[in-house]
């Protein structure tokens, strides 16, 4: 893998991972869900790990959840 490929692969993965500790922007209709949705919206997208070539065409991302 070239290595732009695979910084933005790390990028993905750091930001999916530990999206409470970064700056994230959300629409008003996903704002207006409340803070508990919110959390487990965040908490969803942290452990997603079903990623296929139909949903990462250009493999940007890991398989392991774990790093």
């Amino acid at each position: 893998m070239d290595q732009v490929r695979e910084r933005i692969r790390t990028l993905n993965d750091e930001l999916r991972r530990n999206l409470p500790n970064c700056h994230a922007v959300m629409t008003t209709g996903v704002a207006a869900l409340g803070p508990e949705a919110i959390a487990r919206i965040v908490k969803t997208i942290a452990v997603y790990d079903d990623f296929c070539h139909a949903k990462d065409p250009y493999d940007c991302h890991a398989n392991d959840p774990y790093g």
